[in-house]
């Protein structure tokens, strides 16, 4: 799944993404990140909604505003993306993958697809970085 935001292209795997919903209701978290817009619920779960714009520290794309619900093990978690997203037909052996030097740890790699960078984001890494920024306004 590929997505533009201001600043760049980004992607994330199939394998991460359990689907998209519809923007929900949100209940505030009293002294959360920036980077953590609230908690929703979708069918009975509770849900920490990450606003992936703060994470990226990146302005949003063109399109509306949806809701990427997280693969296991983050099923409660969820990003938020204001981009238009395109699920990417190309087969991977197709797009050459390469890390650069001085990335964002939530970036795993840079791809190139049709003839632009994007680059592959981490869930895990994304949710391990809004974690700590939690436990640094804590401290």
């Amino acid at each position: 799944m590929i997505f533009e935001l201001a600043s760049g292209r980004y992607a994330l795997r199939e394998a991460a993404v359990a689907g998209l919903i519809e923007c929900r209701p949100l209940h505030a978290v009293p002294g959360a990140p920036a980077a953590v817009i609230g908690l929703t619920d979708w069918r009975g779960h509770v849900m920490t909604l990450i606003d992936l714009h703060q994470v990226l520290d990146d302005a949003p794309g063109q399109g509306q505003a949806c809701i990427v619900r997280l693969a296991a093990p983050l099923e409660r978690s969820a990003l938020r993306v204001h981009a238009t997203l395109r699920p990417v037909e190309t087969p991977v052996a197709m797009i050459e993958e390469s890390r650069v030097e001085g990335d964002a740890p939530w970036v795993q790699c840079r791809l190139e697809h049709d003839g632009r960078i994007v680059s592959l984001l981490d869930p895990q890494a994304i949710i391990r970085r809004v974690v700590a920024s939690m436990a640094e306004q804590h401290c």
